[in-house]
């Protein structure tokens, strides 16, 4: 499945969208000004007015290993007790 999530949940209802795999979003940019798409806060790529984004599963499968896992939770107990 994909999971569509706002990330700016104040300007919407805020509520995920669970699509199916098979699901393509597509997205119009319309703007008079810059506009910039970021992917995972690492690429950005700048937007004209009528770009399109076409948003779909990959055929492609990636599997990560997390040796040490950190937890918001954990990190922030680390940090207030000035173990970071």
């Amino acid at each position: 499945d994909l999971l569509l999530v706002p990330i700016l949940s104040h300007l919407t209802p805020g509520y995920a969208l669970v699509l199916p795999e098979t699901a393509e979003v597509q997205l119009t940019v319309h703007t008079d000004s810059d506009a910039v798409i970021t992917v995972d806060g690492y690429v950005n790529s700048l937007l004209a007015d009528g770009a399109t984004i076409l948003l779909k599963r990959s055929p492609h499968t990636t599997r990560f290993l997390r040796i040490h896992p950190n937890t918001y939770w954990g990190s922030l107990e680390r940090k207030l007790k000035g173990k970071c």
